[in-house]
């Protein structure tokens, strides 16, 4: 009797870790969610520079397309360290940049190298976002994380 209680207070107590666990996991996911949309939702005016190795998103914060993406991008910005440059076209001040880059749609991705581009890709698949991400890494200072050489 004494042997199954015991096995019980074990089993509940694992219960509950793993319950904390899954809830600070989950509460983690949602932050992060939310701080993506308040970026999301920023109209701040945003600079390229002339010589930038970046991939540069033109998006519009109420775009359901460009909200469908936007996780994915941040992630790229945030866990691979993708120099990545967010620009909402909703912003007045940003709109040069509709035809400076001859922008028809958004989400629009390009690639800079030295300020030109080189790659762009408008539309949602990830498959073609993630090419897109993988091309970009052949440029020097694309990826703001040290690089390790062994």
């Amino acid at each position: 009797m004494e042997k199954n209680k015991n096995k019980l207070k074990t089993s509940t107590k694992i219960a509950m870790i793993f319950f904390f666990i899954l809830l600070a996991f989950g509460l983690s996911i949602e932050g992060y969610h939310l701080r993506n949309t308040a970026i999301e939702n920023n109209r701040i005016q945003v600079s390229l520079n002339k010589n930038e190795n970046a991939v540069v998103l033109f998006y519009k914060d109420d775009c359901s397309d460009c909200k469908a993406i936007f996780d994915r991008v941040m992630a790229e910005k945030d866990f691979v360290g993708t120099n990545i440059k967010l620009i909402n076209l909703n912003n007045v001040k940003n709109k040069h940049y509709i035809g400076e880059y001859n922008l028809h749609y958004v989400p629009t991705l390009i690639v800079l190298h030295r300020g030109k581009e080189v790659d762009r890709y408008t539309g949602v698949d990830k498959r073609k976002i993630n090419d897109l991400f993988k091309g970009a890494m052949k440029w020097p200072d694309i990826n703001t994380r040290p690089r390790v050489i062994v």
